[in-house]
């Protein structure tokens, strides 16, 4: 490797620290509490759902779930007559 890639790779290790005078931390300071998120539980339901849906979205709109949509006709046909 050449000099210029050591440098390169020893800058991007080590940046170095740039004195912003306080402002990082005066920013951090202004900024309001974090907000707790979803329990893991309910995150894991969203997930679930959301992954529900779209499987049941795609198996409708690709060409290979029109046979679930038959399905679904032919059984909502035969509640029908019963």
């Amino acid at each position: 490797m050449t000099d210029h890639d050591h440098d390169w790779r020893r800058q991007l290790e080590d940046p170095g620290h740039l004195d912003d005078l306080g402002f990082t931390a005066r920013v951090m300071a202004a900024l309001p509490p974090r907000r707790r998120g979803l329990s893991p539980a309910r995150r894991a339901a969203v997930l679930m759902g959301c992954a529900v849906l779209a499987g049941l979205l795609g198996l409708f709109v690709l060409p290979g779930g029109s046979f679930v949509a038959h399905a679904f006709r032919g059984a909502v046909a035969a509640a029908r007559r019963a």
